[in-house]
């Protein structure tokens, strides 16, 4: 896995990863008023899958 591109802006954020033969576009969006940092929000999502799992 090869990242190609990256172009960052103050709202968001697109990395370009290639794999393969195929290019992968993903953008990725932030919420400028929000409380979480990003640590908390993925320990948040982590945290909710493990309670949905059971």
């Amino acid at each position: 896995m090869q990242t190609i591109k990256t172009e960052n802006s103050k709202s968001n954020l697109t990395i370009t990863k290639r794999i393969r033969t195929t290019n992968y576009i993903v953008g990725v969006h932030f919420n400028a008023t929000g409380k979480e940092n990003i640590k908390d929000k993925i320990l948040r999502l982590i945290k909710n899958d493990i309670a949905n799992e059971k």
